[in-house]
């Protein structure tokens, strides 16, 4: 198409935005690039779609390209372009990337991208973790020679997934983005962790908003260190002492980036939280009691390195779960060691139970007992074992009709049947962007917040139960508001199950505190959350190569 005057009043909103979702329409419609920093539930899709149509219609963008979350990346196809794109369907080609070996349904969709003789939007989708190929992978040519061969919109959903600069999806989108013509990120936690999150997100919209040559020197102008020694590694490291110039990086940021908070712009029922008390068993309480003196004290000596110490506190929380891992998991932990693989693999371990009695899932059942039977319940839990456990005991009490689950085993088709059963609804089996309301029989989603805590929508449930949390401030935030969004009309009830006298405390206190720094960078208003009686303060703690999972860990076990 030519390029041609196109005027907001030219564009035809295919469904009634809300005034947030116009204004912020309004303000980016035109800017190469745009931080779309709208609270999880705020409808930042929406607004995103609406300027992708917009740049069509001027002739500015032939394409989109898309970077989400797996499992999030279908759902802009699926569920997000159909609704609200409002361009004519037969003039939206789409396609979803899914792996190097392809149904032949899919392999056709993606080459029709590139047919000459088609017509309209052309919109592929990827999920973030394929671009961990090197550039010599599958997933890294088809994006590169889809950018390369059209004007695109390169979109970055929940960009917190390409904060970390050293690691190979970070490095992979921001070689990517130099063939875009616009760009934008999305995200509702941006910096869930540290101010430091920021830096390769904003580096992808563009490297003149925060104009620092290393993000070495971004981390030392925002944060006052001081050096230690390590004598188990022979190595010194950095450790955090506080942030600083805050106030100068929220206005760097401001300028190319929309906030908006759920409280600010939808009249959503309140969150109401609650904590279930909690001791330990016998059995439980000796081998917690054991390994968390051992671990104090060779980290009071620097006898221990980090990665060995997270394995530690990972398996400290496991026992308030009520299991131990039966093999270690890991062969061996070296200077190599990546911090995040090395994680996954100690949550996903082959684990046993404790003997005698689990607490936690005994109080869990009691409270699904307590509660009305026709009510809808999101369980979260961190560990693979924690959550198969959970799926048995609930589908032994109230049958295996009504239970569904999502984690890292279930396979994309029962991800999408999973969503779609516990949100009353069926899809079209040969077109899967048509849907219908259906009543089903399911009444509990069992998931991991790591798998299903981002990019869907189950505002089905009025009761949200954290099992156990991962240290990630972002999990539990984008976990919490997979109900709590646009479409929520009950209030929603939050439920902690916290063991006494345990890091349980420590890990929700941390999380507090963290939420307290990115609301100071955000520049929101603090607002209550769980009540803790937490000061928010910056968050201090040891700084790694990889230092937002170990300072997560080490921060939330040291209190």
């Amino acid at each position: 198409m030519s390029k041609k005057e196109l005027t907001c009043e030219d564009h035809v909103y295919k469904t009634e935005p809300y005034q947030h979702q116009h204004d912020c329409f309004l303000e980016s419609r035109d800017a190469i690039f745009w931080a779309y920093l709208m609270e999880q539930g705020t409808g930042k899709s929406k607004v995103t779609i609406d300027k992708a149509a917009y740049l069509y219609g001027k002739g500015l963008i032939d394409a989109v390209f898309i970077e989400a979350p797996n499992g999030v990346h279908r759902n802009w196809i699926y569920n997000e372009f159909p609704i609200h794109c409002p361009i004519i369907s037969s003039m939206q080609i789409t396609a979803t990337w899914e792996g190097s070996t392809p149904k032949k349904k899919q392999r056709e969709a993606i080459e029709r991208l590139f047919d000459p003789d088609v017509f309209g939007l052309r919109v592929l989708s990827m999920n973030v973790e394929a671009l961990q190929q090197p550039v010599t992978g599958k997933a890294y040519k088809l994006a590169k020679k889809f950018l390369n061969s059209f004007r695109c919109f390169h979109i970055v959903d929940e960009s917190s997934r390409i904060k970390t600069p050293g690691a190979k999806i970070t490095k992979n989108t921001l070689a990517l983005s130099k063939a875009s013509n616009y760009r934008a990120i999305l995200s509702g936690t941006p910096n869930p962790q540290s101010p430091f999150d920021l830096y390769s997100q904003y580096k992808f919209l563009d490297p003149g908003i925060l104009y620092f040559p290393s993000f070495h020197s971004f981390k030392h102008h925002y944060g006052e260190f001081h050096r230690e020694y390590n004598h188990n590694t022979n190595q010194e490291y950095d450790v955090l002492d506080s942030y600083k110039n805050l106030d100068e990086l929220r206005r760097k940021i401001s300028g190319c980036s929309t906030r908006v908070l759920k409280r600010d712009c939808l009249d959503l029922p309140e969150k109401i939280f609650v904590t279930r008390k909690l001791t330990m068993s016998a059995e439980q309480k000796r081998l917690y009691k054991g390994m968390d003196e051992n671990l104090k004290v060779e980290l009071a000596a620097g006898e221990i390195t980090a990665k060995a110490a997270i394995v530690r506190i990972v398996r400290l929380q496991q026992i308030l779960g009520g299991f131990v891992p039966v093999t270690t998991g890991i062969t061996e932990i070296t200077h190599e060691t990546e911090i995040g693989p090395m994680i996954e693999q100690i949550e996903n371990v082959e684990m046993m139970e404790l003997e005698g009695t689990n607490n936690r899932i005994k109080s869990v059942l009691e409270y699904l007992d307590d509660i009305h039977d026709d009510a809808k319940v999101i369980i979260w839990s961190r560990f693979t074992a924690e959550l198969e456990m959970i799926v048995e005991k609930v589908s032994e009490v109230f049958g295996k009709e009504s239970v569904v689950s999502y984690y890292g085993k279930t396979d994309k088709e029962d991800r999408q049947i999973a969503v779609d059963s516990f949100q009353d609804i069926e899809r079209d089996p040969n077109d899967p962007t048509k849907f219908w309301p259906k009543k089903s029989k399911v009444r509990f989603f069992i998931a991991n917040q790591a798998a299903a805590g981002i990019g869907i929508t189950l505002t089905a449930a009025e009761y949200v139960l954290y099992y156990s949390n991962s240290f990630n401030l972002e999990h539990r935030l984008q976990s919490e508001d997979r109900a709590h969004r646009i479409g929520q009309n009950k209030n929603v009830v939050y439920v902690d199950f916290e063991t006494i006298d345990s890091m349980d405390s420590q890990i929700l206190d941390s999380m507090v505190r963290k939420r307290g720094v990115m609301q100071d960078v955000l520049g929101d208003k603090h607002q209550e959350w769980v009540d803790r009686g937490v000061d928010v303060k910056n968050l201090p703690g040891i700084q790694t190569d990889d230092e937002c999972s170990f300072n997560d860990a080490l921060a939330a076990y040291l209190g």
